[in-house]
């Protein structure tokens, strides 16, 4: 009995303590594609032009894993807009790999990716830029 009785505080007590307490909440992407203006929460949001894709295909060795530079325009809808370029990958000196494309008290837009991820050197893609909508921090 007592044996039966050490083994059943063991087992709960390690299922206790396996849970995890921290639950990852999965970010929503809404995607954008080249050219293309979404509004979201009355801010107007267009993926504007690729800059440089130097991402090293999925098929190809590489020394450097490359990055995607782009520009993404973004205002208050009927409003004059500004021009935030964002970077995915490699940052280099004097660069910031800041994401956020617009934040204000109600709402914060941010970049996630710009997919898809080339496969093969020398591809033509349809770019796409997936964004967040969340409550500031």
């Amino acid at each position: 009995m007592n044996k039966t009785l050490l083994m059943l505080f063991f087992f709960v007590s390690a299922l206790a303590f396996s849970q995890d307490d921290t639950i990852k909440v999965p970010k929503i992407g809404i995607k954008i594609a080249l050219g293309e203006t979404v509004e979201l929460n009355g801010v107007a949001v267009k993926f504007s032009e690729v800059l440089e894709d130097s991402r090293c295909p999925a098929q190809v060795e590489c020394i450097w894993e490359g990055r995607i530079r782009i520009h993404v325009e973004v205002g208050r809808v009927n409003d004059d807009s500004s021009i935030k370029e964002l970077i995915f990958g490699k940052v280099r000196l004097q660069e910031t790999a800041e994401k956020t494309i617009y934040t204000a008290s109600e709402m914060m837009i941010e970049g996630i990716a710009v997919t898809p991820y080339p496969k093969e050197a020398g591809e033509k893609l349809d770019y796409c830029l997936v964004v967040n909508v969340k409550k500031p921090e």
